[in-house]
């Protein structure tokens, strides 16, 4: 239940942003006009009357849900592209990709399925007698872990580019209403830009760590594949004679299998010395997280 709220606040937080933005943006700029037109017309006065009768608290509810209404509208209308559009340009992590990654991986680990039958065969055990690999409790949680994560820090990043896009109208409202110093303001929007950026680099490392976790099981299972092939079963050794249209098979298979396993040992290899240049060891200490010496 709790992680089912943090997801809906998570979805309403970017459009609540806008909202509030805008409206804030048009009290700055109308607020007194609207106020005055309000109270020369009798059902203006009634509806100040009313909203002065319900409470503090009850008059933010009621500018919370306009905001979220209007935030929606505008957020589904073209400020969520516009966000995903900044997001690309400013070359920030493919988040989607890390989260449908970490979604493919709770699936293919929750569809696990294992077959036994017990037996003998002649005079020794049947094979499939061997031994299996249950799926554990705990890794399902660390897997369901990977996925919040990923889904968090991609949260993050969307507020605050859309922080950033809702800080526009309002600057620009409050240097028109207030002139002079007021403009400053203008270096509001640039300051959040600036701290999207920063959250750019400092999940570097975390972005690495997900390539790295996402290819080790890839590495392994292709490592099994080459070693079976490599290893021909006792049904075909006899068919598979040397120049035989099998063997031939078996070997560029083989051949194939060896070229991708050496292929994602190099990409291991080097996001691993990554972790190692100085460069990276900034980032995790902008990001207040230890490294090894």
């Amino acid at each position: 239940m709790l992680s089912g709220l943090l997801t809906s606040a998570r979805e309403l937080r970017n459009p609540l942003t806008v909202g509030y933005s805008l409206l804030i943006s048009f009290w700055l700029v109308a607020g007194e006009a609207v106020d005055a037109a309000a109270r020369r017309d009798p059902l203006g006065r009634r509806l100040l009357a009313g909203l002065d009768s319900i409470g503090d608290g009850a008059r933010l509810a009621l500018v919370t849900f306009a905001a979220a209404i209007v935030g929606s509208v505008l957020w589904n209308f073209g400020i969520a592209r516009l966000v995903r559009f900044l997001s690309a340009i400013s070359r920030h992590p493919d988040w989607p990709k890390f989260i449908d990654e970490a979604r493919n991986a709770v699936r293919n680990y929750e569809q696990y399925k294992v077959v036994t039958e017990k037996g003998h065969r002649g005079n020794s055990p049947s094979p499939f007698d061997a031994s299996h690999t249950v799926p554990s409790p705990r890794w399902a949680t660390y897997l369901h872990e990977r996925v919040d994560e990923r889904e968090r820090k991609a949260a993050e990043m969307s507020f605050r580019v859309t922080l950033a896009v809702a800080l526009v109208p309002v600057a620009i409202a409050l240097g028109v209403e207030g002139q002079g110093l007021w403009w400053l303001s203008i270096f509001a929007i640039p300051f959040v830009w600036l701290d999207v950026a920063m959250m750019k680099y400092t999940t570097l490392r975390t972005v690495r760590r997900y390539e790295i976790e996402d290819l080790q099981p890839e590495l392994e299972l292709l490592k099994a594949r080459l070693a079976d092939a490599e290893r021909p079963s006792p049904q075909t050794v006899d068919a598979q004679h040397p120049g035989s249209q099998a063997e031939e098979q078996r070997v560029k298979r083989v051949e194939r299998l060896r070229a991708e396993v050496e292929e994602l040992e190099v990409r291991l290899k080097k996001l691993s010395d990554d972790e190692t240049r100085r460069v990276s060891r900034l980032f995790a200490f902008l990001e207040g997280r230890a490294t090894d010496s």
